[in-house]
């Protein structure tokens, strides 16, 4: 299992999510040590991480529809939920592609599933081809596909952002390794016996402390906040849109 995922990019040999039917862990142990959330005033406007103009079109979007998530409060639920939403309409059947749970409803993945989905590129249907083709890098993470919830579990998109991604520092005393949409993944254990437990994004502003803020859902609702440095990081992809990557 440590095998498959270092193959795949996954550092200080993180193990798998579990493979039980829940998107993303329940437990909420851990809150307590999460960074506090930047002071008013004291967080730098978007589009200040990195030079001016430095932000592509498809990570503007991104960013933009994660922050819908945290504006509308999404609730976070992590129960095992057929795809019968797409473009927040309820289809009354199985959504492939763009299929998603209710749009007031979600989990830390599905922040980044919509973000990705509005810049583009949609990570159900990515994910579930990449399973089929390559079930060999997905053995310590997928027992069987299944495209209701794959795409929604944080080992899953590690293992898939890792086979796209170079090998980026995961430690937060490289701030400038760190660029706005970049995906990140905390254990909320002590590495390197931990498991993928969490999924974000890394904002294009900046916290009071000089690191980027993360976009992330822990629960009970999205926030844009000062953790990047909140729990071990166990994972940090850029993915590269093609240039035919455009928002919906």
């Amino acid at each position: 299992m440590r095998a498959a995922l270092l193959a795949a990019g996954v550092s200080v040999g993180a193990a798998s999510a579990p493979l039980s039917a829940k998107a993303d862990p329940p437990s909420r142990a851990s809150a307590a040590s999460l960074a506090p959330p930047a002071p008013a005033g004291s967080v730098a406007p978007a589009g200040s991480v990195g030079p001016a103009g430095s932000v592509a079109p498809a990570v503007a979007k991104l960013l933009a529809r994660a922050r819908e998530e945290v504006s509308r409060r999404v609730i976070y639920d992590g129960r095992y939920q057929r795809l019968t939403f797409e473009d927040g309409h309820d289809r009354g059947r199985f959504v492939y592609p763009r299929g998603d749970v209710a749009p007031d409803r979600g989990v830390c993945t599905d922040v980044v599933v919509r973000a990705f989905r509005a810049a583009g590129v949609d990570l159900q249907s990515a994910v579930h081809e990449d399973v089929e083709a390559h079930p060999a890098a997905y053995r310590a993470v997928v027992r069987v596909p299944d495209a209701n919830i794959d795409h929604r579990r944080v080992g899953v998109l590690a293992v898939f952002f890792g086979r796209r991604s170079p090998r980026l520092p995961t430690t937060a005393a490289e701030p400038r390794s760190f660029r706005p949409g970049d995906i990140v993944v905390w254990s909320f254990g002590a590495c390197p016996a931990c498991k993928l437990d969490h999924i974000g994004l890394v904002s294009d502003r900046m916290g009071p402390r000089g690191l980027p803020l993360v976009i992330h859902n822990l629960g009970p609702h999205p926030t844009e906040d000062d953790a990047l440095d909140a729990w071990a990081l166990a994972g940090h992809y850029r993915y590269a849109f093609a240039a035919s990557d455009r928002g919906s």
